[in-house]
């Protein structure tokens, strides 16, 4: 058995609690953690709230739907108004699923692993390789909307 300071045995210790720490961590930083939950995605339609809740030209973030049978779903939406049009924009992350977050200037940054998306969802730094999806979205009777995670849209056509 090897004769060690009481240095050397801090440090080794300190080193040996560092790697438990970024292994427990995924390698990620603690900040970066994302504590969003999944992304809606195949679950079935959404129903978010009435169009005219929604600001006019403002993406708003939605983290709460209903699904099918009336019961809170948790969701990962953008809600784009034009007037009485609307898009609906996935704010999860295509590299890794992180919720994005939405910038000032309408862009989207993932902060796990800073993935940029333009306004219109089409990366422009990745990681991620592919653009933020569209869903289909329609206004019902009584002015809900109702989003289809399945159906994707081109954003080049979205209403």
């Amino acid at each position: 058995m090897r004769k060690i300071s009481r240095r050397t045995f801090l440090v080794e210790t300190l080193q040996a609690a560092g790697v438990v720490a970024l292994a427990t961590l995924g390698g990620r930083p603690a900040w970066a953690k994302d504590e969003t939950p999944a992304a809606a995605t195949g679950t079935g339609l959404l129903t978010l709230n009435k169009l005219d809740t929604y600001p006019d030209g403002k993406v708003v973030i939605v983290t709460e739907a209903r699904d099918s049978d009336g019961k809170p779903a948790k969701v990962q939406l953008g809600v784009l108004r034009q007037q009485n049009k609307v898009s609906v924009i996935s704010t999860r992350c295509t590299h890794k699923g992180c919720t994005v977050k939405l910038r000032d200037d309408g862009s989207f940054r993932c902060p796990c692993h800073w993935a940029r998306f333009d306004a219109s969802g089409k990366v422009l730094r990745g990681p991620a390789k592919e653009s933020l999806p569209w869903y289909t979205v329609k206004v019902l009777e009584t002015g809900d909307l109702q989003v289809d995670p399945s159906q994707t849209v081109d954003p080049a056509v979205k209403p």
